[in-house]
């Protein structure tokens, strides 16, 4: 599964999880994890930006109709709002650019049926989609404020930057981390 998380303000993707866990509100809130802590883009990934977004979102929108009880409890201890498909209409189309982006430019959909299939662990993967959000689809013009990133746009949009994110610790009694899986 790949949870991303963006932005409804300027589409900056706040934070993407790439799990093979079968529980979709544990794969949500471990992408919720990535989104409130700051993030660091290891040296041997070769980022050319850095990924800035990070802290507590207003409100989460989750397109899907599953029944997901354990992340509004979740949404409640962390004073974020939680609101289900209906909203999802107003960001979806940012999301779905986002998705058709992506898998284009990580070239993960054979041109042709001769092509040699191209085999990744989950990590590398997940290292490419990482690369891929922070280097290039973050950097790329926002299409409300065409002088401005979507990063850009986000940073702007703050009341604080950087904003106050808690400690990694204080997070792990209602977000799990993630567990290694290849």
């Amino acid at each position: 599964i790949l949870i991303s998380l963006h932005d409804g303000y300027s589409q900056n993707v706040l934070a993407a999880k790439l799990t093979l866990s079968s529980s979709l509100e544990e794969a949500i809130a471990l992408t919720l994890r990535q989104a409130i802590l700051p993030k660091e883009v290891k040296q041997e990934n070769a980022s050319l930006h850095q990924w800035t977004a990070s802290g507590f979102p207003t409100h989460l929108v989750i397109d899907c109709e599953k029944n997901l009880s354990r992340l509004s409890s979740l949404g409640n201890i962390l004073e974020v709002k939680v609101h289900r498909g209906h909203l999802a209409w107003r960001i979806g189309g940012a999301i779905e650019s986002f998705n058709w982006q992506m898998i284009h430019a990580l070239k993960l959909v054979p041109k042709h049926e001769d092509q040699q299939t191209v085999c990744l662990s989950l990590k590398e993967l997940e290292e490419l989609v990482i690369l891929y959000i922070v280097d290039h689809y973050n950097q790329q013009r926002s299409s409300k404020e065409p002088n401005q990133t979507r990063s850009q746009k986000w940073e702007a949009g703050l009341i604080k930057f950087p904003p106050d994110v808690p400690s990694e610790r204080s997070l792990d009694f209602c977000l799990p981390k993630s567990s290694s899986r290849i």
